[in-house]
């Protein structure tokens, strides 16, 4: 059975390059810019106060001219998503956005190095929408209207 997502949007974590919004059991992060220690602390805090157990479906946005995080800040997110791939019972759409030469290499890269029978690499935030929603048991189109609501600048 699809359903509305629950609650409006809410935004849990925010800084100029950054922006992680909530609405019910999906968490959309969305970065224009790099991710810092500071974002990454607000999201691990935020994390930390969802009960173990939790179906969570994840869209992670990286758009286009977005850059790459620093190697530690990489580590300590890749710790995050571990413990919450162990912690939750989670779902993952990793949207990188862009038709470009640099997204499609990073998007066939992602697919070779992510082995995981829950995430999913995508351009596509219609294919992103379709991958969390039976997860989460609601429709692709509130879905898409999360993340859209996330990626409005």
């Amino acid at each position: 059975m699809c359903r509305r997502v629950s609650v409006d949007p809410t935004v849990v974590v925010e800084s100029p390059g950054n922006r992680v919004v909530r609405a019910g059991s999906l968490l959309v992060q969305v970065r224009w810019d790099v991710l810092d220690h500071t974002v990454l602390e607000q999201l691990q805090r935020y994390v930390a106060s969802v009960a173990r157990g939790t179906k969570l479906g994840f869209a992670a946005v990286l758009e286009e001219h977005a850059g790459f995080n620093r190697p530690d800040v990489r580590w300590r997110q890749k710790e995050l998503i571990q413990r919450c791939l162990v912690d939750f019972d989670a779902r993952v759409a990793v949207l990188i956005a862009g038709e470009g030469v640099a997204s499609t290499m990073l998007r066939s890269v992602a697919r070779l190095l992510v082995r995981s029978p829950v995430v999913r690499i995508t351009s596509s935030p219609r294919e992103a929408a379709d991958w969390l929603a039976s997860h989460i048991a609601v429709a692709p189109t509130e879905v898409e209207r999360v993340v859209a609501y996330a990626r409005r600048r």
